[in-house]
């Protein structure tokens, strides 16, 4: 697509610094040493000691109490009383007001953010939380990530959704306090997902007394722990070690580093294969000599004993992979939720043919199976049957661009500095990238920039990049979400991929002409962006960002990226205009 020339970064770089990080003295269940970021940009003017308290400085308050950072919204009269909580009496600090667009940018955000954190942010929406297959919502229920969303009473308010792990609706302040306590214990208990409280005007206006100081808050945000039990834990660590050739499906696993090294411990112990999908966040070091990046019918067949860490359709995968009724494998789940009774798809309508079923965390059950196999001398701690990580391509000086190449170039980034693809499109080739660590890789998302932005949100302060990979279409839609990125300074680079039929989404459409016996050359019909084409940089500075054209050649590519970095180094957010041949 046609793009204007990137902004001076002289310019961009003389901006104020505006986000102040701390280092965080408390820790956190995942062990990162990142205190939330506190950005001086809303500062109030003065904070008043208040003459009367409401029932949304009560919630205000309670969401301080449990240590919610942020607090994302937009602006609106049904959001008044909160917000003038936020602000004049909390002085819009634990939590922080981020100021979002759109009440879908909100959501998003605090998705991305969860995925880095495993916490939850709060959400306020002005309207309606969109609950239908597809929405933002039903993304956090699918990838598992705790989210606390507060609805006003004045939205449209739909009735409780499977996608809801629990619908709060209380009718008073003090109600809403408990409701806000208990919902955030149970977006953060396994297995995770999003819960709303309904918060009426007439509650958030209320009058209420003032707060007891004498409770101790910590007491209200302890972690649920839900590991297996012992006996469990001895008898599959006996199976394991009695396969011979162990397979392990590795699922939606948590960003724990202390997680990730137990994984890859287990596997080496058992000399079992990992295989992990490449739509799901990093689980396993796809350099790593037992790495299986694809599975064969053949890798299937020999497999004696198939584990599976939480994988999100165990079902419709065993259904696929093995053609006859029974599977000859051992299949062992181990799952929060192993009878699905919060499934996250269709997977509940056909069981899996499971012969051991764990219903525990994940990091926990491999942690104690890692324990208990500690002592043990095994032939099958011996790599065997490894498969080899395939070799990212060579390098390149010119010539058209293809995705291959973007992800090589982000491969060359990540090779000098530590950085997180917070977000690449469905079907993106992440093979020439090596994941070494649970934070190199968040999944494939959906395609617009706002959940990037959460993640990047989650790692300000840290010593780590956030880039992420976004179709045309997904930005243009979403674009929306750069304002609050560079309003607050919330470091990220954007690659736009504009492709010659479209957003990848016409992949399918020639295919399905095809099998019809019709012509594929119209394929890019409905798909492709042109007739206007979208000035994708203009479109980025108008938003704050620092729009730079990469073109359609490899060299250019290198050049816009270098520039990119430099920039997001410095705090800024980046979007670079890449158009595929």
């Amino acid at each position: 697509m046609t793009s204007s020339s990137s902004r001076d970064d002289d310019q961009q770089d003389a901006r104020p610094e505006i986000a102040g990080i701390a280092a965080n003295r408390r820790g956190s269940v995942f062990g990162f040493s990142i205190e939330p970021a506190r950005f001086e940009v809303e500062r109030p003017v003065r904070v008043t000691p208040p003459k009367a308290l409401f029932g949304s400085d009560l919630i205000a308050e309670t969401l301080r109490e449990l240590d919610i950072p942020f607090v994302a919204m937009t602006s609106g009269p049904v959001l008044g009383e909160l917000n003038d909580s936020l602000v004049n009496y909390l002085g819009n600090t634990r939590p922080q007001l981020l100021s979002c667009l759109d009440d879908e940018i909100a959501l998003a955000m605090a998705h991305g953010y969860a995925k880095v954190t495993g916490r939850p942010m709060a959400v306020a929406l002005s309207q309606g939380a969109p609950l239908a297959p597809g929405s933002t919502l039903c993304a956090a229920k699918r990838d598992a990530v705790p989210l606390v969303v507060l609805e006003t009473a004045d939205a449209p308010h739909e009735p409780a959704s499977p996608i809801l792990l629990a619908d709060f609706a209380p009718s008073c302040p003090g109600e809403a306090r408990y409701a806000i306590l208990q919902a955030n214990r149970m977006a953060q208990a396994q297995p995770q997902g999003p819960v709303r409280v309904t918060l009426s005007r007439a509650v958030q206006s209320a009058s209420v007394a003032p707060l007891d100081t004498r409770r101790n808050p910590q007491r209200y945000r302890a972690r649920v722990s839900n590991g297996a039990g012992r006996a469990d834990v001895a008898e599959l660590a006996a199976m394991l070690l009695e396969a011979e050739r162990p397979l392990i499906l590795a699922g939606l696993v948590s960003r724990s580093p202390a997680g990730w090294d137990e994984r890859v411990r287990l596997a080496e112990l058992l000399g079992a294969q990992v295989h992990a999908a490449a739509g799901n966040p990093a689980a396993f070091p796809t350099d790593h000599p037992l790495f299986l990046p694809e599975i064969s019918p053949s890798d299937l067949s020999q497999s004696d004993v198939l584990l599976s860490l939480d994988w999100p359709d165990l079902a419709g995968f065993t259904r696929g992979s093995y053609r006859e009724r029974n599977p000859h494998a051992t299949i062992i789940e181990v799952s929060p939720d192993v009878a699905r009774k919060l499934a996250r798809g269709g997977e509940c309508d056909t069981p899996t043919p499971s012969d051991m079923l764990i219903e525990a965390d994940v990091d926990q059950v491999i942690g104690a199976l890692v324990e208990e196999m500690g002592d043990i001398s095994s032939p099958h701690q011996t790599v065997k049957h490894a498969a080899v990580a395939p070799e990212p391509p060579g390098d390149r000086t010119d010539g058209p661009l293809a995705r291959a190449d973007v992800t090589r170039a982000l491969s060359r980034i990540a090779a000098s500095r530590a950085l997180c693809i917070a977000s690449v499109p469905r079907g993106w080739p992440m093979g020439g990238f090596a994941v070494r660590g649970p934070l190199d890789y968040l999944g494939a998302g959906n395609s617009a920039p706002a959940q990037a932005i959460g993640s990047a949100l989650a790692l300000v302060g840290s010593d780590r990049m956030t880039a992420a990979v976004v179709g045309a279409a997904g930005f243009i839609a979403g674009a929306a979400a750069l304002w609050t990125a560079a309003h607050y300074r919330i470091p990220l680079m954007l690659l736009v991929i504009s492709e010659p039929a479209g957003d990848g989404s016409s992949d399918g459409q020639a295919p399905i002409a095809q099998a019809r016996g019709r012509t594929a050359e119209n394929a890019w019909i409905g798909h492709r962006i042109s007739q206007p084409e979208v000035d994708i940089c203009a479109l980025a500075e108008s938003l704050g960002a620092l729009g730079l054209d990469a073109g359609s050649d490899y060299t250019q590519l290198g050049a816009a990226l270098a520039k990119a970095v430099h920039h997001v180094e410095k705090g800024g957010v980046a979007v670079v205009d890449v158009r595929l041949s």
